[in-house]
């Protein structure tokens, strides 16, 4: 759509293992309803097995699908004194990168620590969240997993109409881990792992003034000790 592919989603599916499985769309997004035996009760429907009845909410984006399909692994330890964070993120189950559907659709992995009294302890090292997730969030310890358009003059975010036909695209593939590196001071007690699904990017959605622009998919704060001891925490279904 003006030389920009913005809607992937179908070609997405034909490289990922879903397609090579035999699993469509319909195998996710449109299972059976538990219980349902009649889909137009006392209006000529006719009761059926509950397994041949298929949903038609077709749910994308929600909590429940987000929490399904992605996992977190974060490796804690304290070497040196400094805190080094090891952070896994995986979609697995799906057939399609995530996030999929409209373009400003994107993940945010951030990733704080704090010391003792409350204070945030500064990033040392790893990578930071980019200008195009919003100015309050820009420059935090964190990644961005997203479709990114920017137009001929490098701003972005833009609407598609207006993107140069190049983009960024950080979005997960399917049971393809992607994983990041963070380092801490020596004076860090708690660390705090987010992730975070966002309908526009917050630019947009301030402009706009739309309400429930996001979804806190995973947030856990987890103590660091003094020793260096590896801590391994798990957010997410198993694969």
């Amino acid at each position: 759509m003006f030389g920009v592919h913005v809607y992937s989603t179908y070609s997405e599916w034909l490289k990922s293992p879903a397609s090579r499985a035999g699993k469509e769309c319909q195998t996710c997004h449109m299972r059976p309803s538990e219980g349902q035996l009649n889909i137009a009760p006392g209006h000529g429907g006719i009761a059926r097995d509950p397994r041949s009845l298929s949903s038609h909410h077709f749910p994308g984006g929600s909590i429940e699908m987000l929490k399904n399909c992605l996992t977190i692994r974060a490796d804690i330890i304290r070497l040196d004194g400094r805190v080094n964070v090891n952070v896994e993120v995986k979609a697995h189950d799906v057939g399609h990168r995530v996030p999929t559907g409209f373009v400003d659709r994107h993940l945010l992995l951030l990733v704080s620590a704090d010391d003792e009294a409350g204070r945030s302890v500064p990033l040392t090292a790893g990578p930071v969240v980019p200008k195009i997730a919003g100015a309050e969030l820009a420059g935090h310890a964190g990644r961005v997993f997203a479709k990114q358009l920017s137009d001929f003059e490098g701003n972005s975010p833009v609407p598609f109409w207006l993107a140069k036909p190049e983009y960024v695209d950080t979005r997960l593939d399917p049971n393809r881990p992607d994983r990041s590196a963070f380092v801490f001071g020596t004076s860090v007690q708690w660390l705090r792992i987010r992730l975070i699904y966002r309908r526009f990017w917050q630019e947009v959605a301030d402009t706009k003034s739309w309400p429930d622009n996001e979804i806190i998919v995973f947030d856990r704060t987890v103590q660091v000790g003094p020793h260096p001891e590896k801590k391994t925490i798990f957010l997410g279904a198993a694969p």
